[in-house]
């Protein structure tokens, strides 16, 4: 709870955030956890589900998630999207909000050849970003099912030289019935 965490103080909240989490870097956890509870509280009365509560369009809800230290728009976007797919949200103008890309993705995408370069430019990143968001609204497809697929595949798939039937095959799709 925010208002718990708000009150504790650093030296306990550190304690807590060491044994139980055991992260890396415990001093940055526990400025996350200062900083996140903080706005919690000022902002969204102790309650998480407020910052979607208080969000009229998905673009409010996102810049509300990225006020939180830690998300940013890899992060941010996911947690959006998490929350769209999860609470079955509606907001007017999700598909202005595309897809979060990583170095995986575009490397992915680039395999499968629908991309020129394997590079992490802008424009690779936001023609990864915007190919991945139609194919999601093209099949209606929640997008924490397809980024599943996608790490499933760029981490267990099939590789070769014939790259659509690979892509399907990885898919579970008979090539020839597809094409």
């Amino acid at each position: 709870n925010a208002g718990y965490i708000n009150d504790l103080s650093t030296e306990e909240l550190l304690k807590i955030i060491s044994q139980k989490f055991k992260p890396r870097y415990a001093n940055e956890i526990l400025k996350r956890f200062k900083i996140n509870a903080k706005i919690l509280v000022d902002d969204c009365d102790g309650l998480a589900w407020n910052i979607v509560n208080n969000s009229n369009s998905a673009e409010e809800l996102l810049k509300r998630i990225s006020s939180f230290r830690g998300f940013g728009p890899k992060l941010g976007n996911f947690l959006l999207r998490t929350f769209v797919s999860i609470f079955n949200l509606k907001f007017d103008d999700i598909d202005k909000i595309l897809l979060p890309v990583d170095v995986h993705d575009v490397r992915q995408t680039y395999e499968w050849g629908f991309i020129d370069s394997p590079e992490m430019t802008r424009s690779n990143i936001n023609n990864v970003k915007k190919l991945w968001n139609n194919a999601c609204k093209n099949v209606n497809i929640s997008w924490v099912i397809f980024d599943k697929a996608l790490w499933l595949l760029g981490s267990k798939g099939k590789r070769g030289e014939n790259i659509e039937s690979i892509f399907y095959e990885n898919l579970g799709i008979n090539y020839l019935a597809a094409s």
